[in-house]
Protein backbone atom coordinates (compact mmCIF):
# COMPACT_ATOMS: atom_id res chain seq x y z
CA UNK A 1 0.00 0.00 0.00
CA UNK A 2 2.85 2.61 0.60
CA UNK A 3 4.47 1.85 -2.46
CA UNK A 4 1.03 2.80 -4.36
CA UNK A 5 0.77 6.14 -2.29
CA UNK A 6 4.14 6.84 -3.32
CA UNK A 7 3.58 6.50 -6.89
CA UNK A 8 0.77 8.43 -6.82
CA UNK A 9 2.66 11.02 -4.94
CA UNK A 10 5.45 10.97 -7.54
CA UNK A 11 2.39 11.65 -9.87
CA UNK A 12 0.94 14.21 -8.34
CA UNK A 13 -1.75 12.25 -8.53
CA UNK A 14 -2.47 12.45 -4.88
CA UNK A 15 -2.92 15.37 -2.50
CA UNK A 16 -2.65 15.68 1.27
CA UNK A 17 -4.34 17.98 3.80
CA UNK A 18 -1.19 19.06 5.24
CA UNK A 19 0.34 19.31 2.51
CA UNK A 20 1.38 23.22 1.52
CA UNK A 21 2.96 22.80 -1.74
CA UNK A 22 5.16 25.96 -3.22
CA UNK A 23 3.22 27.83 -5.99
CA UNK A 24 6.64 29.05 -7.42
CA UNK A 25 7.14 31.96 -9.38
CA UNK A 26 4.04 33.66 -11.12
CA UNK A 27 3.70 36.24 -13.65
CA UNK A 28 1.10 38.89 -14.26
CA UNK A 29 -1.83 37.92 -16.81
CA UNK A 30 -2.18 41.52 -17.47
CA UNK A 31 -5.85 41.67 -16.29
CA UNK A 32 -5.65 42.86 -12.73
CA UNK A 33 -9.17 40.68 -12.31
CA UNK A 34 -7.25 37.59 -13.52
CA UNK A 35 -4.18 38.18 -11.50
CA UNK A 36 -6.64 38.25 -8.20
CA UNK A 37 -8.23 35.11 -9.11
CA UNK A 38 -5.30 33.22 -9.97
CA UNK A 39 -3.34 34.51 -6.58
CA UNK A 40 -0.90 35.89 -8.15
CA UNK A 41 -1.13 35.02 -11.82
CA UNK A 42 0.55 32.93 -14.48
CA UNK A 43 3.46 30.42 -13.84
CA UNK A 44 6.78 31.80 -14.81
CA UNK A 45 7.71 28.42 -15.58
CA UNK A 46 6.28 24.86 -16.66
CA UNK A 47 3.01 23.49 -18.46
CA UNK A 48 0.10 25.50 -18.54
CA UNK A 49 -2.45 23.14 -19.91
CA UNK A 50 -5.80 24.99 -21.43
CA UNK A 51 -8.94 23.08 -22.58
CA UNK A 52 -11.27 24.55 -24.71
CA UNK A 53 -12.62 25.08 -28.29
CA UNK A 54 -10.62 26.87 -31.35
CA UNK A 55 -11.11 30.33 -31.69
CA UNK A 56 -12.70 31.28 -28.54
CA UNK A 57 -10.25 33.49 -27.40
CA UNK A 58 -7.84 30.61 -26.09
CA UNK A 59 -4.49 32.10 -27.94
CA UNK A 60 -5.47 35.73 -27.19
CA UNK A 61 -6.17 35.61 -23.39
CA UNK A 62 -2.10 34.83 -23.34
CA UNK A 63 -0.62 37.55 -25.35
CA UNK A 64 0.29 40.15 -22.48
CA UNK A 65 1.71 37.46 -20.47
CA UNK A 66 3.68 36.17 -23.50
CA UNK A 67 4.56 39.97 -24.27
CA UNK A 68 5.48 40.38 -21.25
CA UNK A 69 8.14 37.35 -21.13
CA UNK A 70 9.44 38.28 -24.48
CA UNK A 71 10.38 42.15 -23.63
CA UNK A 72 12.78 40.52 -20.51
CA UNK A 73 13.66 37.49 -22.36
CA UNK A 74 14.01 37.84 -26.11
CA UNK A 75 13.55 34.60 -26.20
CA UNK A 76 11.58 32.48 -29.35
CA UNK A 77 7.89 32.27 -29.66
CA UNK A 78 7.56 28.52 -30.87
CA UNK A 79 3.70 27.40 -32.44
CA UNK A 80 3.93 23.34 -32.64
CA UNK A 81 1.20 21.43 -34.74
CA UNK A 82 -1.07 24.65 -34.81
CA UNK A 83 -4.42 23.59 -36.04
CA UNK A 84 -4.46 26.74 -38.51
CA UNK A 85 -2.68 29.43 -40.17
CA UNK A 86 -0.72 32.00 -38.33
CA UNK A 87 -1.82 35.58 -38.02
CA UNK A 88 1.75 37.35 -38.35
CA UNK A 89 0.26 40.44 -38.58
CA UNK A 90 -1.61 40.09 -35.12
CA UNK A 91 1.88 39.29 -33.61
CA UNK A 92 3.66 42.17 -35.27
CA UNK A 93 0.84 44.55 -33.39
CA UNK A 94 1.68 42.67 -30.28
CA UNK A 95 5.22 43.29 -29.97
CA UNK A 96 6.68 40.05 -31.39
CA UNK A 97 9.74 40.45 -34.20
CA UNK A 98 8.98 38.03 -36.78
CA UNK A 99 12.49 37.23 -36.81
CA UNK A 100 11.76 35.74 -33.37
CA UNK A 101 8.52 33.49 -34.12
CA UNK A 102 9.04 29.45 -35.29
CA UNK A 103 5.98 27.41 -36.39
CA UNK A 104 6.76 23.96 -36.35
CA UNK A 105 4.53 21.44 -38.25
CA UNK A 106 5.35 18.38 -37.81
CA UNK A 107 4.06 15.11 -40.33
CA UNK A 108 3.38 13.34 -37.67
CA UNK A 109 1.22 13.66 -34.59
CA UNK A 110 3.87 11.75 -32.15
CA UNK A 111 6.62 14.22 -33.39
CA UNK A 112 4.56 17.06 -31.68
CA UNK A 113 6.04 16.31 -28.37
CA UNK A 114 9.23 15.57 -29.75
CA UNK A 115 9.46 19.06 -31.01
CA UNK A 116 8.73 20.13 -28.30
CA UNK A 117 11.05 18.50 -25.85
CA UNK A 118 13.94 19.60 -28.62
CA UNK A 119 12.96 23.59 -28.35
CA UNK A 120 12.79 23.31 -24.35
CA UNK A 121 16.55 21.40 -24.46
CA UNK A 122 17.69 23.99 -26.83
CA UNK A 123 18.28 26.75 -24.52
CA UNK A 124 16.29 29.63 -27.07
CA UNK A 125 12.89 29.13 -26.84
CA UNK A 126 11.22 30.70 -23.76
CA UNK A 127 7.87 30.27 -24.80
CA UNK A 128 6.10 27.33 -26.71
CA UNK A 129 2.61 26.89 -28.07
CA UNK A 130 1.21 23.28 -28.56
CA UNK A 131 -1.37 21.43 -30.02
CA UNK A 132 -0.56 18.21 -29.13
CA UNK A 133 -2.88 15.23 -30.75
CA UNK A 134 -1.62 12.07 -28.95
CA UNK A 135 0.58 12.70 -25.49
CA UNK A 136 1.37 10.18 -23.22
CA UNK A 137 1.74 10.83 -19.63
CA UNK A 138 5.38 10.06 -19.82
CA UNK A 139 5.68 12.44 -22.11
CA UNK A 140 3.96 15.15 -20.45
CA UNK A 141 5.68 14.42 -17.39
CA UNK A 142 9.01 14.97 -19.53
CA UNK A 143 7.65 18.41 -20.62
CA UNK A 144 6.67 19.70 -17.65
CA UNK A 145 10.43 18.53 -16.38
CA UNK A 146 12.19 20.27 -19.45
CA UNK A 147 9.70 23.63 -19.44
CA UNK A 148 10.96 23.75 -15.45
CA UNK A 149 14.72 23.37 -16.14
CA UNK A 150 14.59 25.92 -19.28
CA UNK A 151 12.70 28.68 -17.08
CA UNK A 152 10.53 28.34 -20.23
CA UNK A 153 6.30 28.52 -20.63
CA UNK A 154 5.03 26.37 -22.14
CA UNK A 155 1.25 26.73 -23.01
CA UNK A 156 -0.77 22.98 -23.93
CA UNK A 157 -3.98 23.77 -25.93
CA UNK A 158 -6.55 20.71 -25.87
CA UNK A 159 -10.43 20.49 -26.76
CA UNK A 160 -12.89 21.26 -24.37
CA UNK A 161 -14.45 17.98 -24.02
CA UNK A 162 -11.12 16.12 -23.57
CA UNK A 163 -10.75 17.12 -19.81
CA UNK A 164 -11.47 13.82 -18.06
CA UNK A 165 -9.15 12.12 -20.64
CA UNK A 166 -6.25 14.38 -19.77
CA UNK A 167 -6.71 15.11 -16.03
CA UNK A 168 -3.95 13.91 -14.67
CA UNK A 169 -1.10 15.41 -16.66
CA UNK A 170 1.72 16.87 -14.67
CA UNK A 171 1.32 20.84 -14.93
CA UNK A 172 1.53 24.25 -13.34
CA UNK A 173 -2.17 24.81 -14.26
CA UNK A 174 -4.59 23.60 -15.66
CA UNK A 175 -8.04 25.82 -17.45
CA UNK A 176 -10.95 25.32 -19.44
CA UNK A 177 -12.00 28.17 -21.09
CA UNK A 178 -15.41 29.28 -22.88
CA UNK A 179 -16.79 32.14 -24.65
CA UNK A 180 -18.75 34.61 -22.96
CA UNK A 181 -20.57 37.61 -24.14
CA UNK A 182 -18.63 39.94 -22.39
CA UNK A 183 -15.07 38.05 -23.28
CA UNK A 184 -14.43 34.97 -21.82
CA UNK A 185 -15.11 32.80 -19.02
CA UNK A 186 -12.16 31.17 -17.38
CA UNK A 187 -12.51 28.24 -14.79
CA UNK A 188 -9.03 26.81 -12.77
CA UNK A 189 -9.13 22.96 -13.35
CA UNK A 190 -5.89 22.21 -11.30
CA UNK A 191 -3.23 24.30 -9.97
CA UNK A 192 -0.90 23.99 -7.00
CA UNK A 193 -2.28 24.59 -3.61
CA UNK A 194 -5.49 26.02 -2.92
CA UNK A 195 -7.71 27.71 -5.75
CA UNK A 196 -11.32 28.78 -6.75
CA UNK A 197 -14.11 26.55 -7.24
CA UNK A 198 -16.17 29.51 -9.31
CA UNK A 199 -15.56 30.35 -12.86
CA UNK A 200 -14.47 33.77 -13.67
CA UNK A 201 -15.71 35.94 -16.68
CA UNK A 202 -12.27 38.24 -17.77
CA UNK A 203 -14.68 41.40 -19.67
CA UNK A 204 -12.74 42.51 -22.88
CA UNK A 205 -14.22 45.29 -23.42
CA UNK A 206 -11.54 47.45 -23.28
CA UNK A 207 -8.73 45.66 -24.31
CA UNK A 208 -10.36 43.67 -27.61
CA UNK A 209 -14.16 45.52 -27.73
CA UNK A 210 -14.75 43.84 -31.16
CA UNK A 211 -14.86 40.58 -29.83
CA UNK A 212 -17.90 41.53 -26.99
CA UNK A 213 -21.00 40.56 -27.85
CA UNK A 214 -22.93 44.28 -28.37
CA UNK A 215 -25.67 45.44 -26.10
CA UNK A 216 -29.35 46.18 -26.82
CA UNK A 217 -29.12 49.56 -26.64
CA UNK A 218 -25.63 49.76 -28.89
CA UNK A 219 -27.69 47.72 -31.31
CA UNK A 220 -30.66 50.12 -31.00
CA UNK A 221 -28.28 53.14 -32.23
CA UNK A 222 -26.36 51.71 -34.78
CA UNK A 223 -28.25 49.16 -36.28
CA UNK A 224 -31.50 50.18 -36.57
CA UNK A 225 -32.71 52.38 -39.30
CA UNK A 226 -36.29 54.42 -39.21
CA UNK A 227 -38.64 53.55 -41.62
CA UNK A 228 -40.24 56.36 -43.76
CA UNK A 229 -43.42 57.57 -42.81
CA UNK A 230 -46.29 56.36 -45.16
CA UNK A 231 -48.49 59.29 -45.76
Amino acid sequence: MNAIIHSLKQRRLLWQGRQQESLGTLSETGYATLDEYLQGGFPEQGVIQVFSDIGVGEVRLFCPFLHQRYQRQRGLLVFIGLPYQLHAEFWQEQGFDLQDILVIAPKKPEDVAWAAEQCLHSGCCDMLLLWPEKLTYAQGRRLQLAAVAAGASLLMFRPIDTYQQWQGMPVELSLAIRPSTSGIELEVLKMKGPFPRIPHTLHWQRQWPHLVMPTSSSLANDNVLAFPRVS
